[in-house]
């Protein structure tokens, strides 16, 4: 199933702005399109979050191992040129939302995310 989650837009450089839950369940593979033009921003953040009832949100992680401690971090994919990525993500949830902010002005910028979920 293809979502276009966010139309062409400009990317905030206050905060995240977040898009509208997209149902996930019973698919275990999430693939991420995001299609970024620079404009006067520094980069473009993009984080993924996750829910079971579309109302409590966890962010993606990422976990970091050093001797005997473990470090988790919020997974932010960052983007400094223009240009196209995909990312994929497993998934194990009932929704998926996505929060795009530009890390600065973000004159002449523009984002669009198009999430395709499905199982593997």
């Amino acid at each position: 199933m293809s979502y276009l989650a966010r139309a062409s837009s400009v990317p905030l450089g206050t905060g995240y702005d977040y898009t509208a839950a997209i149902p996930c369940s019973l698919a275990n593979q999430l693939n991420l399109y995001v299609f970024y033009t620079k404009g006067s921003s520094d980069s473009l953040e993009v984080v993924v979050e996750f829910s079971d009832d579309a109302t409590n949100w966890v962010s993606e992680t990422n976990q970091v191992v050093s001797t005997t401690t473990e470090t988790d971090h919020i997974n932010t994919h960052t983007q400094t040129t223009t240009g196209n990525r995909r990312y994929f993500i497993p998934i194990m949830d009932n929704w998926v939302r996505f929060g795009t902010k530009a890390t600065t002005s973000a004159v002449g910028a523009s984002v669009k995310l198009i999430a395709r979920i499905g199982t593997v």
